[in-house]
């Protein structure tokens, strides 16, 4: 049976992996808190030794600020798997951003099984765009992309552009994007003219990126927005002589 307790916020491990949109309490909020108190308990889980938050960071953050106790619902002995479907479905919104589901989808698709995990992405798409759930997918199984993705140095409607990539082609071009963080029409254009390029070429992506000294930019002493307007200038000028007259116009 699960049981309520008082518990001093330090005890409480807020690190858990499954605590996917971890925020910081606003002054509002710790006004609101020292007003009022606490008036719905976090949820934890007790394996016997320590205290694992679940869900309700933001409250314990904010009540360890004001030196208060924590009003805590304790589980006992529940899964890696159960304490990300309970913060999940605990936190999740209809409006949630598509980069703020790379997270938990990344973390279910490690914690469940194939099946389970293809089924539960079937149920999503009831609720959320199935376009939008598609291109997360993609996202997740490009290896260490994620944080790229949820950073926003790539738009998430982009990823089916770069899929048109071979694997060690994608590999390339991680440098490109783990720093720099492109808008949607340049990140676009910088994706679609190297492909363009390859095919028109009959070159190899590394050949491209070593012709135009791609990887010497990003080691230049430029700054972020400097570096992209140089390479987006340079490709256009190598990708405009092929274009036909009506590309041009």
């Amino acid at each position: 049976m699960d049981q309520i307790k008082l518990l001093d916020p330090k005890d409480i491990n807020l690190d858990g992996e499954w605590l996917f949109w971890k925020e910081e309490p606003s002054p509002f909020f710790i006004y609101s808190l020292k007003r009022v108190g606490l008036l719905s308990p976090v949820i934890v889980d007790f394996d016997g030794n320590n205290f694992f938050l679940i869900t309700g960071y933001k409250r314990v953050r904010g009540c360890e600020l004001l030196k208060l106790k924590v009003k805590a619902i304790v589980l006992k002995n529940t899964s890696l798997l159960d304490r990300g479907l309970i913060y999940f479905f605990s936190n999740i919104r209809k409006e949630t951003s598509s980069k703020k589901l790379i997270k938990p989808l990344k973390f279910f698709k490690t914690h469940m099984s194939f099946d389970e995990f293809e089924s539960f992405v079937e149920e999503l798409k009831t609720f959320f765009d199935p376009r939008t759930i598609h291109k997360i997918c993609l996202c997740i199984k490009l290896d260490n992309w994620d944080v790229i993705f949820e950073k926003e140095n790539l738009n998430v409607e982009l990823v089916d552009l770069l899929m048109n990539f071979e694997q060690e082609e994608i590999d390339l071009l991680k440098p490109f994007f783990e720093n720099l963080k492109w808008s949607y029409g340049n990140a676009k254009t910088f994706l679609r003219y190297l492909l363009d390029l390859k095919k028109i070429k009959k070159e190899s992506l590394s050949s491209i990126l070593e012709d135009l000294k791609f990887f010497d930019v990003l080691n230049q002493k430029l700054s972020p927005k400097d570096k992209m307007e140089k390479m987006l200038d340079t490709i256009k000028q190598q990708r405009y002589p092929y274009m036909f007259e009506d590309e041009r116009e």
